[in-house]
């Protein structure tokens, strides 16, 4: 049987309730001061650290889906702040690059983001700053291996037969 807890106690929710206060927070400081939404932050700051990079790569670095990356992509062409290099030919993948514009805006944008992460750097000590990085680490590597199924999800057979067949037929 798995154990009962609310979703407010479930590990996913708690780390993504977290993540999602940090990225609105983030999001409201680059909207108020660059005016620049928090897809177009990601793939300056995918591009800031590399580049060229291809349309594809940047859609996944920046938990993107195709349309949202469309858009953001076509916009950050519109002002100016990144090229779209498509002179390779056919079935050749479109190359991103920050344009010097792109670059500046890259360098401040980075600096909030790093001024951001020193504050919620320092409510941890050393010691638990190093923990939260091994704890990540292996919470990313089980979140993979469970998504790809690789883990048996303990005590889920018998979740069909609670259901109630009532429920189960309004569903």
């Amino acid at each position: 049987m798995v154990d009962k807890v609310t979703i407010k106690e479930l590990l996913s929710y708690r780390i993504s309730s977290v993540a999602n206060s940090m990225s609105r927070g983030a999001a409201t400081e680059f909207k108020k001061r660059f005016n620049i939404t928090l897809g177009e932050w990601r793939v300056l700051g995918l591009l800031g650290e590399a580049q060229p990079r291809s349309v594809m790569e940047v859609s996944r670095g920046a938990n993107l889906d195709a349309g949202q990356t469309s858009r953001v992509v076509a916009s950050l062409t519109q002002r100016g702040l990144l090229l779209r290099d498509e002179a390779l030919g056919a079935g050749r993948p479109i190359m991103l690059t920050l344009t010097m514009e792109g670059e500046a805006l890259y360098e401040k944008l980075i600096a909030v983001a790093r001024a951001r992460n020193d504050v919620f750097r320092t409510s941890l000590t050393p010691a638990e700053l190093q923990a939260l990085d091994r704890i990540l680490g292996k919470l990313g590597k089980a979140a993979k291996s469970v998504a790809k199924g690789e883990v048996p999800l303990p005590g889920i057979d018998a979740i069909d037969e609670e259901i109630p067949k009532k429920r189960r037929k309004a569903s």
